[in-house]
């Protein structure tokens, strides 16, 4: 059997929200599968936890603080993104809202409440 079966050995995946509920299971699971995990979250100390965990399990993780409804938290998170890797081959954002609108159309304001 592929050891490497759902294809995220040796890949980058950012997972936003993963300090808690379903961001923290999604990045210890994407951590489980190979990949290298940056768990960003505004909360600092609970980025640092997740990362940590994953690490204890065999996997690789950096914890960011960051809080992707505010742009300059966009922007230097994925500024620090690609200083460390140079790549980024997936994101999972973990939201606490819901919108109706299509990601493509919406506005900033809609975004901040998200």
């Amino acid at each position: 059997m592929d050891s490497d079966l759902l294809g995220l050995e040796k890949r980058v995946v950012m997972i936003t929200g993963a300090g808690r509920g379903y961001g923290r299971e999604l990045a210890l699971a994407y951590g489980a599968a190979g990949a290298t995990v940056i768990a960003v979250d505004p909360d600092v100390e609970l980025a640092t936890q997740v990362a940590s965990e994953v690490e204890e399990r065999g996997g690789g993780a950096i914890p960011i603080r960051g809080d992707l409804s505010v742009a300059l938290d966009v922007v230097t998170t994925f500024a620090k993104v690609d200083e460390l890797f140079g790549v980024l081959d997936g994101i999972v954002h973990v939201t606490r809202g819901q919108s109706q609108t299509s990601f493509t159309e919406l506005l900033e304001a809609e975004w901040h409440e998200l």
